[in-house]
């Protein structure tokens, strides 16, 4: 979801989509994707910083992360 949002908002440049019809109010691209997930456009906004810090991680750390490795772990 955050790689789709990083994605479609490049694609767009930023600019509102259009509604469904010319009666419905343009969604944002965050608006767009969170309707389509059924979730709010905060956390399809936070799946993109979650996304862009996997990212970062080396490949063993990513591949952790990515399987649910150490969930449950104390830190």
């Amino acid at each position: 979801m955050g790689i789709q949002y990083k994605l479609e908002k490049q694609q767009v440049g930023g600019q509102l989509s259009k509604g469904v019809d010319q009666n419905e109010p343009p969604l944002s691209t965050a608006e767009k994707i969170a309707k389509e997930h059924h979730v709010s456009p905060a956390t399809v906004k936070r799946a993109e910083k979650f996304a862009a810090a996997v990212d970062k991680l080396s490949p063993e750390e990513k591949k952790e992360v990515l399987e649910g490795a150490g969930s449950g772990e104390k830190l």
